[in-house]
């Protein structure tokens, strides 16, 4: 319809506006009004919580798109759009498994909370496992493997921004992790800690925009979006009361898929950089099958086929 970025905004809320009127339409006859008279301090407990929530989005939001208008301070619309486009990978990647995981846990994960928050801990942390053990390896291939991802997902006027992908991968999926302190921290009625955290982790990403992005180039607001996500996991796990790595099965779990990660790592740099095979989209997909076939074979399988059971009754 001729038109420009905004598109991007527009086809977002026309799909979303649609499904809404088609979800009223399917189920007006289940749906039914009521009058129940508010009390003050149920009024003051959903706007405190209402209000926070809305801060934290609007500093999530900040992180996440204001490095684009910096860019455009400083470099072109061309920059601009080539960034805005490696981005939206992660969208459709790391950041979508995420909340489809987050989105699958959080009903159980809600009712143990409300329980006891102690108890839950244990739970949070059985979850923390199997988001590593699915999202992490992934997350590392779609890193390495960044320049054919480019040229399979990007069109060829969007390819040189192929080595921010690493970057971006990673900041999506930090912050998942840090999606399970936001729950819990909210349930711990530590509805300050989340708008505090987002609002500096906004601030470090803005600064060092406005500082790096002049002598380096866009590509760096890649690495500023990382370190303010690593800085928000950090601020979380200071302030969320549990620990997950303390844990001997939790370090052990990490500590195998971390190593296979690594080998894997070292191993294609060892093909593409030492050897000088520069290898294809079709032997690079060969080398992702195979290595994610050795990862389900060198970690801990007796865990793994229970994580995956687990996950699937959840």
């Amino acid at each position: 319809m001729n038109y420009r970025i905004e598109a991007l905004l527009t086809s977002n809320i026309i799909v979303n506006l649609s499904l809404l009127i088609g979800l009223v339409l399917f189920s007006i006859n289940k749906i039914g009004f009521s009058y129940k008279k508010l009390y003050k301090n149920e009024i003051k407990e959903f706007l405190t919580y209402g209000l926070a929530s809305v801060i934290a989005k609007i500093g999530l939001l900040l992180l996440t798109f204001s490095d684009r208008y910096i860019i455009k301070l400083f470099d072109s619309y061309d920059h601009v759009g080539i960034y805005n486009q490696v981005y939206n990978l992660s969208q459709i990647s790391i950041v979508t498994l995420a909340t489809v995981f987050i989105s699958a846990i959080t009903p159980k994960l809600n009712r143990s909370l409300e329980e006891s928050l102690q108890r839950s801990k244990k739970l949070i942390r059985k979850y923390i496992s199997l988001y590593l053990i699915y999202l992490l390896p992934i997350t590392v291939y779609l890193s390495i493997f960044a320049r054919q991802v480019a040229f399979v997902l990007l069109g060829k006027e969007f390819r040189e921004g192929y080595t921010i992908i690493p970057y971006v991968m990673i900041s999506a999926f930090i912050f998942g992790l840090t999606m399970f302190s936001d729950i819990y921290l909210k349930f711990s009625n530590k509805l300050k800690k989340i708008v505090v955290g987002v609002i500096l982790a906004s601030l470090i990403n803005i600064i060092l925009n406005l500082i790096l992005i002049p002598v380096f180039d866009y590509k760096i607001a890649a690495f500023t979006t990382f370190v303010s996500y690593v800085f928000l996991y950090l601020y979380y796990i200071a302030n969320n009361g549990f620990s997950y790595l303390k844990y001997k099965r939790n370090s052990s779990i990490v500590t195998q898929i971390v190593l296979v990660l690594v080998i894997q790592i070292l191993l294609d740099q060892f093909i593409r950089r030492l050897l000088g095979y520069d290898m294809n989209v079709v032997l690079t997909i060969i080398e992702g099958l195979i290595f994610f076939t050795l990862y389900l074979i060198f970690i801990n399988r007796k865990y793994f086929k229970k994580a995956i059971f687990k996950f699937i009754n959840i």
